[in-house]
């Protein structure tokens, strides 16, 4: 804001970008176990790629009220097994994409051979979100804060 000569903008844009952040932060951070749902982030299908420990994500998932059933993984972008992920049955599953429809690709996720014995493709809680919103640490962060609990937590946090 101060090389651009908008520094009052600049600040009242981080105090609303903060507001909005300790809103969700607020409702998920007193979350006991049971309630934060198991999630798994697919950051892509072949080979199955996640989001590990100490990751931008593994901190948003939780951020937003979920367990990251990757966050134990020996790597940070660990590559996963449909076995590994049967096993630990993620209550919502998350796909990153960059281009095309999110609709087509959450039905191509919820037809994927034997993924339909996952609870979140049971539950019909698979959900696209764009990876722009949180693959980088910016403004639009929030956006992908705010829509990661929504998918997480949809009874806490609606539209």
């Amino acid at each position: 804001g101060k090389a651009a000569g908008e520094l009052e903008a600049a600040r009242e844009l981080t105090t609303k970008l903060e507001q909005r952040t300790k809103a969700v932060t607020d409702k998920a951070k007193d979350l006991p176990d049971g309630q934060r749902p198991r999630v798994f982030y697919e950051i892509q299908y072949e080979p199955l790629m996640t989001a590990g420990p100490g990751t931008f994500i593994d901190n948003l998932i939780h951020l937003a009220g979920g367990v990251n059933i990757a966050s134990d993984a020996a790597a940070k972008y660990p590559v996963y097994n449909l076995e590994m992920l049967i096993e630990r049955n993620p209550e919502v599953i998350i796909i990153s994409f960059w281009h095309g429809s999110i609709a087509a690709s959450v039905e191509a996720v919820k037809s994927r051979k034997r993924w339909q014995i996952i609870d979140a493709v049971k539950n019909n809680r698979v959900y696209g979100i764009n990876a722009d919103l949180v693959s980088r640490p910016g403004p639009r962060i929030v956006d992908g804060i705010e829509e990661m609990a929504r998918f997480i937590h949809p009874d806490l946090f609606k539209e």
